[in-house]
């Protein structure tokens, strides 16, 4: 997936495959209410996930924590305005 630009200031890598390869993205976050909610729920410390994006690149990182629901977050509005109340995130290292 292409940031089109909209990754944070401190990532210079252009998409999410990049950025797992040259460490600067170690975590994903998703929403609860998100359609595949219940596969990131599944995962292991330990687990590996391949990532692929659109243009045949691909990425297998092993789950370096389990899933965890983020402090402080009561309800973060979206770029396309979805309005979702949690957050949580597996930590990641590349293998």
């Amino acid at each position: 997936m292409s940031y089109d630009g909209n990754q944070r200031n401190d990532i210079t890598s252009d998409t999410t495959i990049e950025a797992i390869k040259n460490g600067e993205r170690t975590a994903t976050t998703r929403y609860t209410d998100s359609k595949h909610f219940d596969y990131w729920q599944d995962v292991q410390e330990g687990d590996v996930i391949e990532w692929h994006d659109d243009n045949g690149n691909s990425v297998r990182v092993v789950c370096t924590s389990p899933l965890t629901r983020l402090a402080n977050i009561f309800e973060i509005e979206d770029p396309l305005g979805d309005s979702r109340t949690s957050l949580t995130t597996p930590q990641t290292q590349e293998v």
